[in-house]
Order: C-alpha cells, then sequence, then structure tokens
C-alpha cells in the first residue's frame, strides 16, 4: 500500500486524520482496502496516541472517490485518574503469651 497523503491535525478536541492512498490502475498492483484498525497501527507507529474512534471510513484504491477519508478520533486525555486515599485503622497491639515449658518428670 502506498500512501500519496497523510494529514493529522487537533481541532475542538479531537484528532483528525486524512488519509489518501494510490489509486488502482495496473493488474500487476493488488487492491488495498484501509479500515481503522490499520489506521490505527499507523497512528501507533508514528507515535500519535489517540482515544476512541468517533467516526470511521473505510479506504478502497480501486476508485478515485474511495481512495482518501477523514477519520476523527477523541484526543487522549493525559491526565491521571486520582487515587483515593484510604485511611488505615489502627488496631491495638497484642501481646503473645508465653508459654511455660512443661518439665518432664523422669524418675
Amino acid at each position: 500500500m502506498k500512501i500519496k497523503e497523510f494529514k493529522t491535525w487537533e481541532q475542538d478536541n479531537k484528532v483528525y486524520v486524512y488519509i489518501s492512498i494510490e489509486q488502482w490502475n495496473e493488474p500487476r498492483f493488488s487492491k488495498v482496502r484501509l479500515e481503522t484498525s490499520g489506521v490505527l497501527a499507523l497512528l501507533e507507529s508514528k507515535k500519535i496516541k489517540v482515544g476512541n474512534c468517533v467516526k470511521s471510513a473505510i479506504i478502497k484504491n480501486w476508485r478515485e472517490h474511495t481512495s482518501k477519508a477523514t477519520w476523527i478520533f477523541e484526543k487522549k486525555s493525559v491526565d491521571k485518574p486520582k487515587k483515593q486515599v484510604i485511611l488505615k485503622e489502627e488496631k491495638p497491639k497484642t501481646t503473645q503469651r508465653r508459654r511455660a515449658k512443661k518439665v518432664s518428670t523422669e524418675e
């Protein structure tokens, strides 16, 4: 698959991804279909972090109008969730009883 154009931009807390691929015009080249899973793999290889997909698309390279599309993803938040603080109750210390050793009376 030969990508002709690959653009990403952020707008309104969303990440837009535009991809255009070469159109299939000769039988010696294979037909290509690109779905959201393939786009996620491309974004991961370029180290672009995105959230859930808001608008998905499918690219097929055998027609001009289907060889380009735009995907919209939620922007991945960098904030870490706050951890809940749990206070531990103090338990009174218990002391162990010492056991007296039994004295054997052998005679």
